[in-house]
């Protein structure tokens, strides 16, 4: 069985009816998260950290990766899997980092960032990505 939680709904801000976006969907082996905007700071409230995590970061503006702070709140104790867009691993490495947030590499938990462009047959799903198309397009990787 399938759950989903929309932990944030909001777009580039958090508000009094929401947190920017964070999408949660359960399974019974695993999780996965799309974005992690400030929704995803509710985390700690849905799962059980027994199972593996997946985040899927669609593209990096601020509304879609200013939660990333709030991992280090978690234990995830099957490890945190980041996965991004080709060139992605650089732009999540510079923002993670200090002055920031707490260094990816310091987080309390096994924590890995996947580029599309590697194998993604680790994964315990089928996942096909395509094109985003977004209004503006910040970052050339």
């Amino acid at each position: 069985m399938i759950k989903i939680i929309f932990m944030g709904t909001n777009g580039w801000f958090d508000s009094s009816i929401g947190s920017t976006t964070s999408i949660l969907i359960e399974h019974d082996d695993y999780y996965v998260i799309l974005d992690a905007g400030n929704g995803i700071s509710k985390l700690k409230h849905y799962i059980n950290y027994e199972n593996p995590v997946y985040l899927f970061l669609s593209h990096f503006h601020i509304d879609h990766i200013s939660g990333l702070h709030t991992l280090s709140m978690n234990k995830f104790s099957k490890g945190l899997y980041i996965i991004v867009q080709n060139g992605g691993r650089k732009v999540i490495k510079q923002f993670m980092n200090s002055p920031f947030t707490p260094p990816i590499e310091n987080l309390p938990f096994h924590t890995e960032i996947i580029e599309i462009k590697e194998n993604l047959k680790n994964l315990p799903f089928k996942a096909t990505f395509l094109p985003l198309a977004h209004t503006h397009y910040n970052f050339r990787i």
